[in-house]
């Protein structure tokens, strides 16, 4: 089992709670070894996502590989924000075809 595979299994018996959008990075991110940088962002420069936050570094893996583009120009993931059906279409779809990462830069 992966932890992700075995945060999936915890979570079994609320299958139909929604998630947050940390929680569901967390449980994808193990679903692929190696994530290439295709965008330089420095530790603590995501807003509202410091790198002693849980799952910061999952989180700052999807943005640094053009996963994740935050909201707005500074880029604010509002991690305990239930993630919406697009939000986790937009996510997948990026972590499978590289093609679609965004290419960015935080202010």
């Amino acid at each position: 089992y992966s932890s992700a595979a075995s945060d999936v299994y915890k979570r079994q018996a609320q299958m139909h709670a929604p998630a947050s959008r940390t929680e569901f990075v967390h449980i994808f991110f193990g679903a692929m070894n190696d994530y290439e940088v295709l965008n330089d962002i420095a530790d603590d420069q995501i807003p509202d996502v410091k790198m002693g936050d849980k799952y910061a570094s999952e989180i700052y893996t999807f943005y640094r590989a053009g996963i994740l583009t935050g909201s707005g120009s500074s880029g604010v993931f509002n991690p305990s924000s239930t993630i919406k059906r697009s939000e986790a279409a937009a996510i997948l779809n990026r972590m499978f075809d590289a093609s679609t990462r965004k290419s960015f830069t935080l202010s």
